[in-house]
Parts: structure tokens; C-alpha cells; sequence
């Protein structure tokens, strides 16, 4: 017998009968897990898990099997489990693009959007061109951007103005396209006052996306703000191009065409958004407004009673409808309407005693009737807390210039000026009121082209100003020192000399 055949035979029937088993257990290991799998396409996930677990015992590093699992228990929502089972998979086969799908979906699922989209990364390394990878790519960039800009408003909204920023700007990053970003970044900038940098992404946002409507509107705000009228008709017409039913437009069209006088094309603009919405009392309003600005007082009458129909206590109207009334000559009405004017604000005011809006109103009404200690007191309060709100400066002046106090009144109006855009109707205000002024002076005798009266105390201080009236022991001299200007009663025992006007070239 030949040992050394016999112990080549005997090795030989051993590592066939290894290769068998090995075998025999990487097929059994395919059996159970092609059961497993079975399980899982019925439902009977706890049967799958079983399953898969039993196949990994047999070959743990069946990256198949690994993924199954990490299946099942992404199925029933244990995602610690799931998240640690497509780990291993990629581990054991770091090609394997469907283990990184199914992280990023279980990371998205949690809002973690930056790890489910940095897993996705690596899945488009791979597979750049995977349609899968890429619609599930472009669903969570979509989440990730919409959560970052929800909550770039959220911190702006609370003040957190560095954080609303970072978060744009991180969106932005990401996407540089996204339009909805540079919309909300520009309107950051807008609401801090950076009209620079606004107008900038808001140009950005069209130029990406030109049927952004809320770009435009934006902008063509910003235009106005600016008193960059023709511009701003411009801007917001390209709004409407894209979003040709919008209401608001046209009344933004028409409220510009109002400033710059061109009343008819105004007219025009806010029919065609009555049009579009016509239960809209603010663009009714609008049309009401520019109808009386341009002289149609019973238009706008009309437009202002079928308002007060259907909305009684719309903010100023009765302020509004009463001025028309006195214009016309017709004095009872136009104190009903202060009345019911006092009426609304007072009301509005049991609510917030501090709504300047009403405070303003319900001063302009009782000027109106002729309560002028009253206004004047409702209306320094209102100054005291809100100094640039522009409508109570120019409520002030027409109290003072219904009391005969035309410098004050010009001081309110330069100071409403100065507050304001659209200037041309303070200016026609104070040169009336100029008019006036020099009225009154030649009136009481004293030529407003002379220089004003100098008033020598014996104090040593000079005033000048306008002698009104003197008696034996006083004179009433109308000055304007500070704002408000006013008239003051000078004692002759305090008064040294007084030179006149048209002396004082002569001293």
C-alpha cells in the first residue's frame, strides 16, 4: 500500500468535504435570507428579523443580509437599529448605494437634513447619474432650505437678526439658485433698513426666477419709499406681468399715479383692481382718495359712503368725508362726520389707549369742530411717543392754522416735510399758508417784506418779532422762537426800547 497516495487521497476528500460544507453554509445562509425576505414582502416583520439574524449567524458578513435587517427595522420605525445595519452594510461594501439611501432617508425622516444629505453626497459619487438618489437629493434639499428659511424667520421675527442671516446664507450655500432664499434675505435687509443690499437680491431674485411676483412688489415698495416714482410704475407693471389678477398691484400702480398727479391714469388702476376685488374697501378707499385729490368731491363722496355701508368704522373716513362736506360749504354734515369720527377713535382707544393711528384721528375731529385746547393735548401726546409719525405733524399744523397760527403751522409742516417722500403737497400747504401769514400782517399793519420788530428788555435780551397790539401796559408780540412758535405778552415794565421794523435800518 502506498501511505504517502493514501494521505494525498484522505486530504484531498478533506478539503472537498470543507468546500461542501462552506458551501452548503453560504447556500443555506442564501435560503434563509431569500425566507427572510419573503417575511418582510408579507408584513411578518418579526418572522424577517429572525430570518436575517439567522443568516448573518451562518455568514455575518453578507452586506445583503445586513441591509435586510436595517430594512425591516427602518419598517418598524427603530431607527437606531436600521441606521447601525446600513453602517454595517456600507462597512462590508462601501458600493453599495441603496444602504446609502436608506440612511439618508431615516436621517431625514429625523429633520437632520445636513446627514441625510451628506450621505446622499457619497451616494452621487458612486452613481452620479442614479435617478433615485438624485429625486430623493432634490426632495430633501427642498425640506432642508424650507426648514432653514423657516427658521431664518423665526429668529429674525425674535430679534435674532445675526442667526436669520447665518441660516439664509447657509440655504444659499447650498443652492445658490434657490430664489425663495434671495427673496428672504433681501426682505431681512429691507426690514433693517439695508436698501442697498435689498435691492440687490431682489434683483438677483428675478434675475433667477423672472415670474417672482413677490420680488417685484418688493421692490417697486422700495422704489416708492425712495420717491423713485417712475421706477417704482415700472417695477411693480413687471409684477404684473406674471400675476396679472393681482388686486393689490394695481393699487400700488395707482397709488404711485396719485403722487405724482397723474390722477386719471390713477382712476384707471384702481377700477381695474375694484375689478378683480370689488369688496376690497382699502383699494374703494384708494379710488375715494384720489377722486377728492383731484377735485371730484361727489365721487368721492360715493366711493366713501359705500365703504362706511359695509365697514362703519374704517379708520378716518369720517374725517375724510367731513373735510369734503366743509369744502362744499355744507357745515352739518361735515360735524356729523366729526362726531362719528370721535365716536370710532374713542372706541378703538378702550381697546389701546396708546393707538397713535386713533389718537391722530380723534385729534383731526375735534379740530374739525372747533375744539382746539382739546386736539392740541390729544396730539402733543401723540408727538411726545411717536415724533416721526408724520399725519400727527400735519394734524398739528392744521390745528394751528385754524387758530390763526400760521408760523407754527408752517414749523409743523417743515417738520412733516422732512418725515415724508412725496413733499409737493406740503409745499403747496406752506405757501398757502405763507399767503396767509402775509394776509394777516398787512392786516395788522405790519408789511411782512420789512424786517421784523426788535423788543429790547432791560434785561439786556432782544426779541424780534411781529407787534400785534399794544396797550399802556403790555404788548403782544407774535414770534417764532423754537417749535412751536407762538405769541407772547411782554410787560412794558420789562421793556427797554422797541425799534419797528422799518426803523431798524436807521438804529
Amino acid at each position: 500500500m502506498n501511505f504517502r497516495g493514501s494521505i494525498y487521497s484522505i486530504s484531498l476528500i478533506i478539503v472537498l468535504l470543507l468546500v461542501l460544507i462552506l458551501y452548503g453554509r453560504v447556500k443555506l445562509g442564501v435560503i434563509i435570507l431569500n425566507k427572510g425576505v419573503v417575511s418582510l414582502e408579507q408584513g411578518n416583520y418579526d418572522e424577517a428579523i429572525r430570518s436575517f439574524k439567522t443568516s448573518l449567524k451562518i455568514n455575518p458578513n453578507s452586506f445583503e443580509t445586513h441591509y435586510a435587517l436595517g430594512t425591516v427595522y427602518a419598517e418598524k420605525k427603530q431607527t437606531a437599529q436600521a441606521i447601525d445595519e446600513f453602517k454595517k452594510t456600507i462597512k462590508i461594501n462601501p458600493g453599495f448605494v441603496k444602504a446609502y439611501r436608506g440612511l439618508a432617508s431615516l436621517y431625514y425622516n429625523s429633520q437632520d437634513y445636513e446627514t441625510a444629505l451628506s450621505f446622499l453626497a457619497s451616494a452621487r459619487k458612486i452613481a452620479p447619474n442614479d435617478k433615485e438618489t438624485q429625486s430623493l437629493a432634490d426632495s430633501i434639499s427642498y425640506e432642508y432650505l424650507t426648514d432653514a428659511l423657516n427658521k431664518s424667520v423665526d429668529a429674525f421675527m425674535a430679534g435674532d437678526k445675526r442667526r436669520a442671516f447665518k441660516l439664509v446664507e447657509t440655504a444659499l450655500a447650498f443652492n445658490p439658485r434657490l430664489a425663495f432664499a434671495h427673496y428672504t434675505l433681501a426682505y431681512f435687509y429691507y426690514a433693517d433698513n439695508q436698501m442697498t443690499e435689498a435691492e440687490q437680491k431682489l434683483l438677483e431674485t428675478v434675475g433667477i426666477d423672472p415670474a417672482f411676483t413677490p420680488a417685484y412688489k418688493l421692490l417697486g415698495d422700495m422704489y416708492f419709499k425712495n420717491g423713485e416714482y417712475e421706477k417704482a410704475v415700472s417695477t411693480y407693471k413687471e409684477a404684473l406681468r406674471s400675476d396679472t389678477g393681482n388686486a393689490y398691484i394695481y393699487n400700488d400702480i395707482g397709488i404711485v399715479l396719485m403722487q405724482m398727479e397723474r390722477y386719471d391714469e390713477s382712476i384707471d388702476y384702481f377700477r381695474k383692481g375694484l375689478a378683480i376685488a370689488p369688496s376690497n374697501p382699502q383699494i374703494q378707499y384708494s379710488l375715494a382718495s384720489v377722486y377728492r385729490d383731484s377735485g371730484k368731491r361727489d365721487d368721492a363722496l360715493r366711493e366713501y359712503s359705500e365703504i362706511v355701508s359695509r365697514y362703519p368704522d374704517f379708520p378716518n373716513i369720517h374725517n375724510d368725508m367731513a373735510e369734503i362736506y366743509g369744502q362744499k360749504g355744507e357745515m352739518e354734515a361735515a360735524n356729523e362726520e366729526y362726531k362719528k369720527e370721535i365716536l370710532h377713535a374713542q372706541n378703538r382707544l378702550l381697546n389701546n389707549p396708546g393707538d397713535v393711528i386713533a389718537l391722530n384721528n380723534l385729534a383731526f375731529a375735534y379740530s374739525g369742530l372747533g375744539e382746539y385746547s382739546k386736539a392740541q393735548e390729544i396730539i402733543e401726546k401723540v408727538i411726545q411717543s411717536a415724533p416721526n409719525y408724520r399725519k400727527a405733524h400735519l394734524t398739528f399744523s392744521r390745528i394751528f392754522e385754524k387758530q390763526g397760527m400760521h408760523q407754527q403751522a408752517m414749523d409743523e409742516l417743515n417738520t412733516a416735510k422732512h418725515l415724508s417722500v412725496e413733499t409737493n403737497f406740503i409745499d403747496r400747504d406752506i405757501s398757502r399758508i405763507k399767503n396767509l401769514q402775509k394776509k394777516s400782517l398787512l392786516e395788522s399793519g405790519n408789511p411782512p417784506d420789512e424786517p421784523f420788530d426788535l423788543v429790547w428788555l432791560k434785561n439786556g435780551r432782544q426779541i424780534e418779532g411781529r407787534v400785534i397790539s399794544e396797550t399802556e401796559d403790555a404788548v403782544i408780540l407774535q414770534v417764532s422762537i423754537g417749535n412751536p412758535a407762538g405769541q407772547i405778552t411782554l410787560y412794558k415794565g420789562t421793556i427797554q426800547r422797541i425799534i419797528k421794523g422799518r426803523d431798524r435800518n436807521n438804529n
